[in-house]
């Protein structure tokens, strides 16, 4: 099919059809194309090529038509023109992270800050050995390194050396791990690396250089956000801000994602109550007496706790204190939800 029969078939279906557009003239033109001469593509090719087809429509297409049909049909070309220039717009680029992780609800150990090679092994210990069998899962809400060796803080005194903080944070997540799957979300010392370098690099790759050549006994799985959502009722994340009072930006972000919500990142315990809501502050894994940062300048810091929670049900969930105590507790009985606050 030539580019004269082409023309005069295009007259034929505007004279048929004088409402047609464009695209069903294209459509009709290779399906025709296809079972007269099986070549479609020709077609295709000569109709990119028209880059003058509103021009086209109005000498060739309606020399017969009248004045308002012409600038129907003139009207419609140009359309159609400026339809078809956008084609060469580029496609943009695909989303470069995932979703946010969603996991299903089970029984959770949920830390915070652990901050190795400053983590308090003792009260680690302690706490996986008095809820042994109590959890299915851990997840750690952010700062699993601390990377004191490129902070923005004045290094004078012997920080430990990056090959040190990477192998005893892969050594924590290994003890983790012979214990149930782990969960880790992204934190503020965790980017550390990242921005010393001004390049992009994962928290996944920073797990994976931490582990090494090692094979934990149940799954290592790390999200990029700050945050991992548990079932439908809970968030737990670390946050990017403080407060002075514990529980309080978790609180207004509970209200606003209607769930409750654990963070850390401010190293206080407190729980906040928004609504029918719960925003907590879990505490810090990290050893309070090794922060430099915290003790060489006067400041107005609240001491550093440590803590940790316990989500034993939907809906239901503890914050523990050093010393594995509960301050605070949510539980059902009778059918009723009760919130209830220690010390």
């Amino acid at each position: 099919m030539n580019e004269t029969a082409i023309v005069e078939r295009i007259t034929e279906l505007k004279r048929l059809h004088p409402a047609i557009t464009w695209e069903e003239i294209q459509r009709r033109l290779e399906v025709e194309c296809a079972m007269r001469w099986n070549s479609p593509m020709a077609l295709r090719a000569w109709w990119r090529r028209r880059k003058d087809r509103a021009q086209f429509t109005h000498t060739q297409l309606d020399a017969g038509a009248t004045v308002a049909q012409r600038t129907q049909l003139r009207d419609a070309a140009m359309r159609e023109t400026r339809e078809s220039d956008l084609v060469c717009i580029p496609e943009p680029l695909p989303k470069p992270f995932h979703e946010p992780l969603r996991i299903p609800f089970q029984r959770t150990l949920v830390i915070a800050d652990i901050h190795a090679p400053f983590h308090d092994k003792s009260f680690l210990v302690q706490l996986l050995n008095k809820h042994h069998g109590e959890y299915d899962q851990i997840v750690v809400a952010g700062d699993v390194f601390d990377f004191a060796q490129i902070s923005r803080y004045p290094r004078d005194w012997n920080v430990p050396r990056l090959e040190t903080e990477l192998a005893m944070a892969g050594e924590v997540l290994l003890a983790l791990a012979k214990t149930a799957p782990v969960y880790i979300c992204n934190g503020n010392h965790d980017e550390r690396m990242a921005v010393k370098l001004d390049a992009a690099l994962t928290l996944q790759r920073l797990i994976y250089a931490a582990l090494g050549n090692k094979q934990p006994r149940y799954q290592i799985t790390v999200s990029e956000y700050d945050y991992i959502e548990i079932g439908e009722t809970f968030v737990v994340g670390h946050l990017s801000q403080s407060h002075k009072q514990p529980g309080k930006l978790a609180a207004t972000i509970a209200k606003q994602r209607q769930q409750h919500v654990l963070v850390g990142h401010d190293h206080l315990l407190g729980v906040v109550q928004n609504d029918q809501w719960l925003g907590a502050s879990i505490g810090c894994i990290a050893d309070p007496q090794k922060f430099w940062y915290s003790e060489r300048r006067l400041n107005t810091y609240a001491p550093m706790q440590q803590g940790y929670a316990l989500l034993r049900a939907e809906d239901e969930f503890e914050v523990f204190n050093r010393f594995s105590e509960p301050v605070f507790r949510r539980y059902r009985y009778l059918g009723k939800m009760y919130n209830s606050w220690k010390g």
